[in-house]
């Protein structure tokens, strides 16, 4: 018999939760969750086998999810929608619009209850309208929260908490950010900016520390006018306050290793991008700017760079645009053409910047917005078609006038307000003319007559 599509997806977990214990589960219950049917784990659960049967459901139900759409992956998951907003968000599989969202949360790990909140968020943060199929991947899992999630991701604040959990291989709370490969996204959270051109973890622990950790790529954090630029492998911390705790209240501390274990625990293979983890930042090692060459971390002892001057010609950066992209145009090396600038943080390019280069290359022409001229309004008044039901009718029987008559200001009929497309019972005793009064858009007035023929006595 052939099974249908949530039946397929019900028996493929059983079979992973059986394959991963060992062991025989008998008669699990089920649970519907959006689309898909997920299997509601045994009573004998291991966390282990909680977490992966978690993680394998989360992966089916949101590997589809749309630009700046939110995900409710594996339960518990709350959340407060913006005023005014009714949607639905409770089982997994449900799916909202970012802008409708006020505060998401994800739970921690319950083995009583079997849960272990995860939900998938894909934004645009700036990258290029021409680019739908490229988003910006947020994972939150455990206990986590995000408030003011939007498109741009400009004024996001993470919360996360420790968890209290004899499980050793369950991942600390947490949120794993990725942006599409070759590209570069800023994005303001708890207060700094950050630029990423890679995959990082984020922790944000309620007046103690933001922690942001590169997995692999490369990214910045600015706060207090200083920035660093993070490695794979190293984690930089930002004390957090404020009036809610959870706000940049300092500069980024010098680059540190990340913590191994929590990133080899976090689920990374929910992300789209397949990512292989580095060995920890090793303090005082190389920290290279970009991928063809490896420079040493400057210093303030670091002599004045002065942009060529040789270069003569120029090309203004434009919305979307990176060095590596950039240095393909021009057939050069990307550091070239970062040290020819004199460009610190190749991951901070600003619009409308302009570049020395070694010869032309044509800017982009920006696509005019089309312009949209409506149509003239149409002045012609259509109907009345002012008609009854019968137009003959004996003294003790009723009939029904009727009209349909559009692009007009007001109608009446026997002088009472009434609308365009409408009708009245009318039960006269004696032949009666009754008049349908147009007002049309111009303002002016036209009656429409019917008479309504009454025979015997």
């Amino acid at each position: 018999m052939k099974l249908r599509a949530h039946e397929f997806i019900l028996a493929l977990l059983f079979m992973v939760l059986l394959l991963i214990g060992g062991q025989t589960v008998a008669q699990p219950d089920t649970v519907a969750h959006g689309f898909a049917q997920v299997s509601t784990p045994a009573p004998g659960i291991t966390c282990d086998q909680l977490v992966t049967l978690a993680e394998t459901s989360v992966g089916l139900i949101c590997n589809a999810l749309d630009r700046n759409k939110a995900c409710y992956g594996n339960h518990l998951i709350s959340i407060a929608f913006q005023p005014n907003v009714s949607a639905t968000f409770n089982k997994s599989g449900d799916v909202v619009d970012l802008l409708d969202i006020q505060r998401l949360s994800t739970s921690p790990l319950n083995m009583q209850t079997h849960d272990w909140g995860i939900a998938v968020i894909k934004a645009q943060a700036n990258l290029p309208d021409a680019l739908p199929g490229q988003n910006v991947t947020f994972l939150l899992y455990g206990d986590t929260t995000v408030d003011n999630p939007s498109p741009d991701m400009h004024a996001v604040t993470i919360s996360t908490r420790i968890g209290n959990t004899s499980c050793t291989q369950v991942p600390d709370s947490a949120v794993l950010i990725q942006s599409p490969e070759g590209s570069h996204v800023a994005m303001n959270i708890n207060g700094a900016d950050l630029t990423l051109g890679s995959t990082a973890y984020v922790t944000a622990q309620q007046n103690q520390n933001f922690t942001f950790a590169i997995v692999e790529g490369m990214g910045t954090i600015t706060t207090q006018g200083v920035t660093r630029t993070v490695p794979p492998g190293a984690q930089v911390q930002i004390p957090l306050g404020g009036t809610d705790g959870l706000q940049s209240n300092g500069a980024p501390s010098d680059l540190m290793p990340f913590d191994l274990q929590a990133i080899q625990l976090a689920p990374l293979k929910l992300l789209e991008r397949k990512v292989t983890i580095p060995p920890p930042y090793v303090p005082g090692q190389i920290v290279p700017t970009d991928t063809d060459t490896p420079t040493p971390v400057a210093t303030e002892q670091t002599t004045a760079c002065v942009p060529r001057e040789d270069w003569v010609y120029r090309y203004v950066i434009q919305r979307g645009d990176n060095l590596p992209i950039i240095a393909q145009k021009l057939n050069i090396r990307t550091a070239d053409l970062q040290a020819g600038n004199c460009i610190a943080d190749p991951l901070r390019l600003i619009a409308g910047q302009t570049l020395h280069v070694p010869r032309p290359v044509a800017t982009p022409t920006p696509i005019p917005t089309p312009t949209f001229t409506p149509a003239p309004v149409q002045l012609t008044m259509i109907g009345p078609n002012l008609r009854a039901d019968s137009m003959k009718i004996y003294s003790d029987e009723c009939t029904t006038i009727r009209w349909d008559v559009d692009n007009i200001r007001a109608v009446y009929f026997e002088n009472q307000p009434t609308t365009g497309h409408n009708s009245k019972q009318v039960c006269p005793t004696e032949t009666t003319t009754y008049t349908l009064m147009v007002q049309k858009l111009d303002d002016q007035r036209q009656p429409f007559s019917i008479t309504i023929t009454v025979v015997g006595g």
